[in-house]
């Protein structure tokens, strides 16, 4: 058995996981609280659907990246709100309940909205007309991978919320594992081809995960504990899915290399805001 035969399981398997620790913790009246600010909901729509994915594709445009690496940061622009964003929130001291209701709603959101702005962004790429990309096959695989693990955790969490405290961590902890085995393995399968990559290609993620983050706080409202929140949520962008995305249509492609290191750069510096944050308590 190849690496890469693999690493597409493993990260089903951490997506389907991820998810469904998620539904393990969040309530349903989270959710609901989330979506009693309209204003910020449509706000943090702007930002993670539309303004952080248009600033990402002029960074793309502008350094004049190759198509491949380009498809990868497109990937990661059309899936936003990683499910790690609530516990940056809490390094931060940001809205925790916030970031989860809003997490939980973009997972939703995503299992159609995702594929379907990968396609634009896609159509936006210079030299990227052929570019092939199933995005029913790709819904298919979100619902299955997002929505329905994500349903199977909130629905334990009402039905028995004590099978599902004891559930969460264990789960959260095992799919974070398998993860980090599908990160080294495309690494390892793919380090010349990461060690290569130009300067500018860093840059262009690195300006790209603090445009983003600028974006999501500036349009997080008045308090400064939800702006960190959706700050950070725009800046993270959703790890699993676009790996997942990315090993479904291009696996054979530098574009799942570009959706590692882009991987890699929003955890590093979403950590450091995180920790900046929550020690300075500005």
């Amino acid at each position: 058995m190849t690496l890469e035969s693999l690493i597409r399981p493993l990260t089903i398997i951490t997506v389907f996981g991820l998810l469904l620790s998620v539904g393990l913790r969040v309530k349903v009246g989270q959710i609901v609280e989330a979506t009693r600010d309209p204003a910020l909901v449509a706000r943090s729509l702007l930002a993670n659907f539309v303004l952080a994915p248009l600033a990402i594709l002029g960074l793309v445009l502008f350094f004049n990246l190759p198509t491949p690496i380009a498809i990868g940061m497109m990937i990661m622009a059309a899936a936003p709100f990683a499910p790690m964003a609530p516990a940056f929130a809490g390094i931060a001291k940001g809205n925790v309940p916030v970031a989860a209701g809003h997490m939980v709603i973009y997972s939703i959101l995503a299992v159609v909205v995702t594929p379907v702005l990968c396609r634009l962004l896609f159509r936006a790429l210079p030299n990227a007309d052929a570019v092939e990309f199933n995005i029913v096959a790709i819904i298919i695989s979100l619902l299955l991978t997002v929505f329905l693990p994500l349903s199977i955790g909130i629905a334990i969490h009402s039905l028995t919320p004590k099978l599902a405290a004891r559930l969460s961590r264990p789960v959260n902890v095992s799919s974070l594992v398998i993860l980090g085995v599908a990160v080294v393995l495309i690494f390892i399968d793919r380090f010349e081809a990461l060690s290569a990559l130009e300067w500018k290609v860093f840059l262009a993620m690195i300006l790209s995960t603090e445009i983003s983050l600028a974006i999501g706080y500036a349009l997080g409202g008045p308090s400064v504990s939800t702006r960190r929140s959706i700050g950070l949520g725009t800046a993270v962008r959703n790890i699993g899915v676009a790996i997942l995305i990315a090993t479904g249509s291009f696996a054979d492609s530098p574009a799942l290399l570009s959706v590692l290191a882009y991987s890699l750069i929003v955890i590093t510096l979403g950590l450091a805001h995180s920790v900046f944050w929550g020690r300075k308590g500005l």
